[in-house]
């Protein structure tokens, strides 16, 4: 039933955006939404947000929680990542093991790392839709630019998947962007 709710409003946004036309909204108009989070307080475009603006919008969606067994985390290139084109690590999970979700935003300007490691990684998870083997080939489930969704087979509570896909779905219709897969 909520996909069929889910499918039935985004075509009933589609059909309005249609019929606005490429307008722009008046300045007068409330800032976007997104999975009933005010966007205003984030950067316009997506590829400028940092993990913490991730963990922040999944929090107010009321996807990522901390306490009752669940932690977020960020994760920085020097400690977690270093000689990698990730520049940060973004997530939440649970103790139990039935929910993580993970935020990749990959960089090529690192001091230990390059644009040619970048396109290589980028290249390799479009191919293969994973991180490179030596990551455990981590499923990509979703890549939106130099950034990467992991989460579709780490929820197993239907309803915290579906609370998460609603919420990325939500981000990237907000967003006015088109997963790669």
């Amino acid at each position: 039933m909520k996909k069929v709710l889910s499918l039935l409003l985004t075509l009933l946004m589609v059909l309005s955006l249609t019929a606005c036309g490429a307008s722009k909204p008046a300045q007068t108009e409330a800032p976007a939404e997104a999975a009933g989070v005010d966007l205003s307080a984030y950067p316009e475009k997506l590829e400028d947000w940092s993990g913490q603006n991730f963990i922040d919008y999944f929090k107010a969606a009321g996807v990522f929680k901390d306490g009752d067994g669940y932690e977020t985390w960020l994760q920085d290139h020097a400690n977690y990542w270093p000689g990698t084109p990730v520049n940060e690590c973004a997530g939440c999970w649970d103790d139990a093991g039935t929910f993580m979700a993970m935020i990749f935003l990959f960089d090529g300007s690192n001091a230990d790392t390059s644009e040619e490691d970048l396109n290589t990684w980028l290249d390799g998870i479009r191919e293969k839709k994973t991180l490179p083997e030596e990551y455990m080939s981590m499923p990509v489930d979703h890549l939106v630019g130099n950034i990467g969704f992991t989460y579709e087979i780490y929820i197993q509570d239907e309803d915290a998947y579906n609370a998460m896909n609603d919420a990325f779905n939500a981000l990237m219709q907000a967003k006015g962007v088109t997963p790669e897969f």
